[in-house]
């Protein structure tokens, strides 16, 4: 009997893809979707560079494409599959083999990279339960993304000292020059890369317990916590966004900032949200700013979340008489999510306070406050460039440091991220 037996009896639709067994004591299988990838031999030779951790490791490549893609997308997935097969000969080793996938045709409905990613992570997690391993770790890489040659080592060493966590998240930092982009491009991911270490350092200072970056190619995630959570989903979007989110509320994952992840700048239009979409939009409209979130939103924020814990103790008409005091954008979010009604079921199902605090954000997680900022923003308040946002928020905390461009500013909060503090 394996550990996730009850995960494969629940997803009868799983299709094994590798028989051969592992070559050894597996420890990581790292998974990597491939769509129209003919650069993902950079990503596999980064991984071959590596320092390797004792035991073996694995890399599940899974070259996909959809049953309503062209003659010619098919083809050129095919072919990277078949030149990938070659590659793997050649370079695989009994310490870290490489196994290309072919998921060929898939559904008009779910095709994309969530299904690719979960058709490799739901492979990975089928040789752990061969093993009856449920420390097992999945990580998960992007075709595009080079890391540094003591990516396996640290992951391993940060595993071994937090053997409780969930999973871990990995430093990331793309590339901000070169040759291989225009510089228009590297100055949109400059952008973009601030917006996303600004939204997590604010939302922190919010007081929101789960703040972590959910970027596809820098999380792992324990096997058997993969398959307790129902595994990946199959958006065609922002499958990492959903997955971890719904993961960070049940057990702590292990930040890991003593390597890094470089993720690409590439534009992209495959799907409608997320970096190479954000990078995509800018150069099309030719903007060299990138607009986000207020700091007044965030305050707002702080403002409601400040309260949780006493509203434990609240009956209805005191929760009427606190709702009231409320900012407007917190006021009608709520209404609209029938917050009234929601609090007394999770009253009422919450024996102790600590359980009503952990109901609350299970219920107001991740996704929420992204829905709540974009409520806000449609009616309260005007989005910002990231530059604009991140002087308002340093001057509202009384932050010390000079005055920087945005180039000095997102090494600032890169430092910070390195050494896991934040500004406020």
């Amino acid at each position: 009997m394996g550990f996730a037996d009850y995960y494969f009896n629940k997803n009868q639709d799983f299709i094994r893809h590798i028989e051969e067994p592992p070559k050894g004591l597996l420890r990581f299988i790292t998974v990597i979707p491939a769509y129209l990838e003919d650069g993902i031999f950079l990503t596999l030779q980064s991984l071959k560079d590596t320092f390797l951790p004792e035991g073996c490791l694995e890399v599940i490549i899974v070259v996909n494409y959809s049953e309503t893609d062209s003659d010619e997308n098919k083809g050129i997935n095919n072919k990277i599959y078949f030149e990938l097969i070659e590659w793997s000969k050649e370079n695989s080793s009994n310490e870290l083999t490489f196994y290309p996938l072919l998921a060929a045709d898939l559904p008009k409905k779910h095709a994309g990279v969530g299904l690719a990613r979960k058709i490799g992570m739901d492979e990975a997690l089928w040789r752990f339960n061969s093993m009856n391993d449920p420390e097992g770790l999945i990580l998960s890489l992007d075709a595009d993304s080079l890391i540094d040659s003591n990516y396996f080592q640290s992951v391993a060493k940060s595993m071994s000292v937090n053997p409780k966590s969930g999973g871990c998240i990995l430093h990331f930092e793309h590339p901000l020059e070169g040759t291989v982009y225009s510089e228009m491009v590297y100055n949109a991911i400059l952008q973009y890369e601030l917006h996303l270490r600004y939204y997590k350092h604010i939302l922190k200072f919010t007081g929101f317990p789960y703040v972590n970056y959910t970027i596809g190619s820098c999380f792992g995630v324990k096997a058997d916590f993969y398959a307790q959570q129902g595994g990946m989903n199959r958006r065609q979007a922002g499958e990492d966004f959903y997955f971890l989110n719904k993961l960070f509320p049940h057990k702590e994952f292990v930040e890991i900032t003593d390597t890094c992840v470089h993720p690409s700048p590439r534009p992209s239009l495959r799907v409608p949200f997320g970096t190479g979409a954000s990078v995509s939009k800018m150069i099309t409209h030719n903007e060299s700013l990138f607009l986000t979130y207020s700091p007044l939103a965030f305050f707002d924020l702080k403002d409601f979340l400040s309260n949780i814990e006493r509203l434990y103790y609240y009956n209805q008409q005191q929760l009427r008489n606190e709702f009231e005091r409320w900012p407007a954008p917190v006021k009608e979010y709520l209404q609209l999510n029938r917050f009234l009604e929601k609090h007394e079921e999770i009253r009422s199902n919450s024996g102790s306070v600590d359980a009503f605090i952990k109901r609350f954000y299970n219920w107001f997680d991740g996704f929420k406050v992204v829905k709540f900022l974009n409520l806000a923003h449609e009616k309260f308040y005007k989005k910002l460039t990231v530059e604009q946002a991140i002087v308002s928020f340093l001057q509202s905390i009384n932050y010390k440091g000079k005055e920087k461009n945005v180039d000095e500013y997102l090494e600032l909060f890169r430092e910070l991220d390195r050494k896991k503090l934040f500004i406020g």
